[in-house]
C-alpha cells in the first residue's frame, strides 16, 4: 500500500459543520458564565480543558507505545490517535487560564492566595508546610515542563511518523521511533502523573493519594481507546479503512474492557487503602463525596463506568461488533465527563451542582478538538502507508 488515503471531503465537511456548531454554542455560553461568575467559569473550564487534554496526551502515548512494542496489530489504526495529537497546540495554550487563575485570581487553588500563607484568619499551618511545591513560581515551572515534554513527544515521534508516509523503502522515521519511544513513555508516566497532582488533585490541597496519578491515566485511557473505536469504526463505515477487519475491532475492545477493568480496580483500591487507614487528612476526599447528593454520581459511577461497559464487552461477539463498540465507547466517554465531574466539582460546593457551565464548556473544547482532527484529517493519510508493520496488520488474524 502506497498510496495516501484522505478523509472523504463529505465526512470531514460534516465533521467540521457539527464542530463549528459546538464551538459557536459553547464560546457563547462560556461567555455568558465568564460574565455571570468567574468561579464558576474557571470551574467548568477545568473540566473541558482537563477531558480534551487529556484525550490528546493519552493519544500520543499509545502511538508511542505502538513504537516501544514494536506492535503490528495496530499500524492499520494507528494514525487515528496520532490525529488526535493534532490538537495539542490547543492544549498548551488552553494552560493560559489555569496559570492566570494561579497568578491573579485564585479562584481554582486557593492555596495559591498568599493570604493563607500570612499571620491572621486565612491562614493555613498545612499548606504553609507545602508552600515548597505549592507556589505559583514552582507551579508554573512545572506546566511548562510539561508542556514541553509533550511538544517533544509530539515533535519527535507524532511528527516523524507522518515523515514515514514520504517513503516505501526507507524506513529511518520507524526506526527512530522505536528507539525515541522508551525514554517519551517513561517522560510520559512522570509528566501525566505530576499534572494529575498539580491540576486536579490540588484543588484539595489538604488531601492526597499516592494512588491518584494511576487513577487518573486510567480514566483518560480507557476513554482515548473509546474515541479510537468510535473513529475507526466511522471511518471504516465511510469505506476509508477498508483494511480493517473484526480482529482490529476485536483488539481495540479489548483493551477497552481491560482498562475499564483496571480503572475500576485502581478507583476500588483507592477507596479501600483510604477507608482502610481512616486518616483524616485521607478520607477528605470520599467524606465530600458522601454528603449534598454528591454520592448519586458516586453510585452513577460504579454503574455506568465500570458494570455496563464490563457486562457489554464481556463477550467476544461484541467486541467484535462495531455498532456495539460505538455505543459503549460513547457511553464510556460520557461516564468520563462524570468521572471528572466529581473528582473536581466537589472542592467547591458541598452540594451537587453539576450546571449548564460543564456542558457549554464541554461543547467548546469538543469543538476545537474535531474541528483540529477534520483539519489533519484533510491534510494527513489515515493510515501509515509505508509503516513496515502495515501489511501484519492488514492480514490479522486471531
Amino acid at each position: 500500500m502506497n498510496a495516501v488515503i484522505i478523509a472523504s471531503s463529505s465526512f470531514v465537511q460534516k465533521l467540521r459543520m457539527y464542530s463549528m456548531i459546538a464551538l459557536g454554542i459553547g464560546s457563547a455560553g462560556m461567555a455568558v458564565a465568564a460574565l455571570l461568575d468567574t468561579g464558576r467559569f474557571l470551574q467548568a473550564y477545568l473540566i473541558g480543558y482537563i477531558y480534551f487534554a487529556g484525550i490528546t496526551v493519552v493519544a500520543m502515548f499509545f502511538a508511542t507505545l505502538q513504537f516501544l512494542v514494536n506492535a503490528g496489530w495496530s499500524a492499520l489504526v494507528r494514525r487515528i490517535p496520532e490525529i488526535f495529537a493534532g490538537f495539542l497546540p490547543i492544549v498548551l495554550v488552553g494552560m493560559i487560564p489555569i496559570v492566570a487563575d494561579v497568578w491573579i485570581t485564585h479562584k481554582l487553588y486557593h492555596w495559591a492566595d498568599p493570604h493563607v500563607y500570612e499571620p491572621g484568619p486565612h491562614f493555613d499551618e498545612i499548606l504553609a508546610l507545602k508552600r515548597g511545591y505549592l507556589n505559583p513560581i514552582f507551579f508554573t515551572i512545572r506546566l511548562v515542563l510539561y508542556a514541553a515534554i509533550w511538544f517533544a513527544t509530539y515533535r519527535l515521534i507524532i511528527v516523524n511518523s507522518f515523515k514515514q508516509d514520504e517513503s516505501n523503502t526507507d524506513y529511518t522515521p520507524t526506526r527512530l521511533n522505536m528507539k525515541r519511544s522508551a525514554p517519551f513513555v517513561l517522560l510520559f508516566a512522570l509528566s501525566l502523573t505530576f499534572a494529575g497532582f498539580d491540576l486536579v488533585m490540588s484543588l484539595d490541597p489538604h488531601w492526597f493519594s499516592t494512588m491518584f496519578g494511576v487513577y487518573f491515566f486510567a480514566g483518560n485511557f480507557v476513554s482515548t481507546l473509546s474515541l479510537i473505536a468510535i473513529f475507526v469504526v466511522v471511518l471504516r463505515k465511510q469505506g476509508l479503512l477498508k483494511g480493517v477487519t473484526d480482529e482490529h475491532y476485536h483488539d481495540i475492545g479489548k483493551f477497552m474492557f481491560a482498562f475499564t477493568v483496571f480503572w475500576t480496580y485502581i478507583t476500588f483500591s483507592q477507596y479501600f487503602l483510604i477507608w482502610y487507614g481512616n486518616l483524616p487528612e485521607e478520607a477528605l476526599f470520599f467524606i465530600a463525596r458522601a454528603h449534598g447528593n454528591w454520592q448519586f454520581l458516586g453510585y452513577g459511577l460504579v454503574f455506568g463506568h465500570f458494570i455496563v461497559p464490563f457486562v457489554t464487552l464481556l463477550t467476544q461477539n461484541n467486541k467484535r461488533n462495531p455498532k456495539v463498540l460505538v455505543m459503549v465507547g460513547s457511553w464510556i466517554l460520557f461516564m468520563h465527563f462524570i468521572d471528572l465531574a466529581f473528582i473536581i466539582l466537589p472542592n467547591f460546593s458541598p452540594t451537587l451542582h453539576l450546571g449548564w457551565q460543564d456542558m457549554v464548556s464541554w461543547l467548546m473544547f469538543a469543538g476545537l478538538f474535531f474541528f483540529t482532527v477534520a483539519r489533519q484529517l484533510q491534510t494527513r493519510s489515515i493510515v501509515a502507508i509505508n509503516d513496515p508493520y502495515l501489511k501484519e496488520s492488514l492480514e490479522l488474524v486471531s
